[in-house]
C-alpha cells in the first residue's frame, strides 16, 4: 500500500506518483545481533589499526576458502589491534601466492577478458585481510621471532591498514553481532565465515578477492579502477562453492537465504520541488531466521534519517557513518543498520517505520520532476 502527499503543481504528482507505485513487494535483506553501543563497536571496526605487540616473521601458512586459495610463503604479518574484544585484520609484506580455477566456462572467459589467463594464479607481495574467524590463531604455528620489536613496520603500515579496515566494518558488526567475541580468538569456526583481501599483484597490480559465506555466489574478486576521472569496479568472476569443494567452515552454515522478507510497504511522502522529499516509511517484516537482532537496509546516502521505531519504539540505527564532503558524490547507495531490543522470533512479524527527508528529485524540463536514486529512496534490500 502506497499513500502520496505532493506539494507543487505541473505534472509533478504524475511523475512522482508512477514512481512510488513501482515499489517491489517481497524484497530481502540481511541482519544481525549486536550486543550494547553498537555504533561504538562499528566505529571500532572501521577505524582498527595494527597491533605493535602482533608483529611477526611468518612462513609457509595458507588460507583455503573452497576453490580460493592464498598462501604465505615468506615475510612479516601484523595483525590488527582488538575492536570489540576480537582481532579482525591483518597486513602482511613478503612473498605470496593466491590462486582461484573458476568452476565454470563462463566465469573463466570473463577471468580471461579482464587478466589475459582462465585462472587467476598470482604473485604478490602485499596483501591485507579482513576477516571474522579465528585466522590468528590458525596463523600462530608458523610464526617467527620479529627482526625488531614491530614499531618501524607499524609506522609504515598502520595508515594503510587503518585506510582499509573502513569498507567492510558494517559486514564484521552484522557477524559479531550474532555470535560471542570468543568465536575469532579460540573456536575453530563460525556461523558465517567472512574473508576480505585487498592484494598488490607483482603483475595484474592491486586487486582484491572476497569469500563471504552470507551472499548467493561466495567467492568474487575484482579491481578498481579510473577511467576519464570516474571511478569503476570490475568484476572479474563470481561464483558459489559446490557442495563437493565446500570448506569445513560452511559446513553449519544453511544455504544462502534472507534473513527476512518485507511484505508489505505504506509510504507518506512530501514532495517540496524541485529537491526536497520527505518521508515515512513503514515496513511490514517477517523473519526468516531466529535470533536476529540488526536488520540491513539499503537507503539513499542523500537522505537523513531522524528517527527509526519497532513496533512503535525508538530504536537505535546506523546510518551514513564516515561519510563526508566531497566523498558523498563518489560513493554509492548507503546502508542503513537497525538494532532492534531483542532478537526476532521466526513467524512473528514486527513493524518498523522510518521517518526520513532529503534532496532526491531532480528538475527536468517542463516543469517535471524525477527521483534519481530510483530503488534507494525508500529502505530497501541490504548486502
Amino acid at each position: 500500500m502506497t499513500e502520496v502527499i505532493v506539494k507543487g503543481g505541473g505534472a509533478a504528482w504524475l511523475v512522482l506518483f508512477l514512481f512510488f507505485c513501482s515499489l517491489a513487494y517481497g524484497q530481502t535483506v540481511g541482519s544481525v545481533t549486536t550486543p550494547p553501543g553498537a555504533e561504538s563497536l562499528y566505529l571500532a571496526l572501521r577505524a582498527v589499526g595494527l597491533d605493535k605487540e602482533r608483529v611477526h616473521k611468518i612462513r609457509g601458512a595458507s588460507i583455503d576458502r573452497g576453490a580460493l586459495h592464498i598462501s604465505l610463503e615468506d615475510g612479516t604479518v601484523a595483525f590488527s589491534a582488538d575492536a570489540g574484544g576480537r582481532i579482525t585484520g591483518a597486513l602482511f609484506t613478503g612473498d605470496g601466492e593466491i590462486l582461484i580455477t573458476p568452476p565454470t566456462t563462463t566465469e573463466r572467459a570473463s577471468l580471461a577478458l579482464f587478466t589475459g589467463a582462465a585462472i587467476l594464479d598470482e604473485s604478490f607481495s602485499v596483501a591485507y585481510f579482513r576477516f571474522n574467524d579465528d585466522l590468528y590463531e590458525r596463523f600462530k604455528p608458523f610464526f617467527r621471532p620479529p627482526a625488531d620489536d614491530g614499531e618501524s613496520f607499524i609506522r609504515q603500515w598502520n595508515p594503510t591498514a587503518q585506510n582499509l579496515a573502513e569498507e567492510d566494518a558494517l559486514r564484521l558488526l552484522v557477524s559479531f553481532s550474532d555470535q560471542p567475541s570468543e568465536m575469532s580468538t579460540g573456536a575453530t569456526g563460525v556461523r558465517d565465515p567472512f574473508l576480505h583481501v585487498y592484494l598488490e599483484g607483482n603483475k595484474l597490480g592491486a586487486f582484491d578477492v572476497r569469500f563471504d559465506s552470507a551472499l548467493a555466489e561466495q567467492i568474487s574478486a575484482g579491481q578498481h579502477r579510473t577511467e576519464d576521472g570516474q571511478n569503476y569496479y570490475d568484476v572479474w568472476m563470481s561464483f558459489p562453492v559446490g557442495p563437493s569443494s565446500r570448506p569445513r567452515e560452511l559446513a553449519e552454515v544453511a544455504e544462502s537465504k534472507p534473513d527476512f522478507s518485507i511484505t508489505k510497504f505504506k509510504i507518506r511522502a512530501h514532495i517540496t520541488p524541485p529537491t526536497q522529499l520527505e518521508a515515512n516509511a513503514t515496513l511490514t517484516v517477517s523473519p526468516q531466521r531466529e535470533g536476529r537482532r540488526v536488520l540491513l537496509l539499503e537507503l539513499s546516502r542523500l537522505l537523513q534519517v531522524k528517527a527509526v521505531k519497532a513496533d512503535g519504539q525508538a530504536v537505535e540505527f546506523i546510518h551514513n557513518q564516515a561519510i563526508e564532503g566531497s566523498q558523498l558524490a563518489r560513493r554509492g547507495n548507503d546502508l542503513i543498520a537497525v538494532i532492534l531490543p531483542r532478537p526476532l522470533d521466526r513467524g512473528r512479524t514486527i513493524e518498523l517505520s522510518f521517518d526520513y527527508s532529503g534532496a532526491v528529485l531532480s528538475e527536468a524540463a517542463n516543469g517535471l520532476l524525477y527521483v534519481g536514486e530510483h530503488g534507494t529512496w525508500y529502505p530497501n534490500h541490504g548486502f
